[in-house]
């Protein structure tokens, strides 16, 4: 498959679209790739996923992320 050195959107197939999840406290990052052209409920989904995946476990005397 020949690949470009630039990205050329009328040239994909698609887009992808990144978000960062950092905890401060643990030090650490995690990334999701998606599609959504809706960037807030991507977002929200992301840190939903972050949540159940990573901080659950990390903080199980937590019982919700904000008031």
């Amino acid at each position: 498959m020949r690949v470009c050195d630039h990205g050329f959107r009328s040239l994909a197939s698609g887009t992808a679209i990144l978000y960062g999840v950092y905890d401060l406290r643990g030090n650490t990052g995690s990334f999701y790739v998606g599609t959504s052209d809706d960037t807030t409920e991507f977002a929200v989904g992301c840190v939903a996923n972050w949540w159940k995946e990573v901080g659950q476990i990390q903080y199980p005397h937590v019982h919700e992320l904000w008031r």
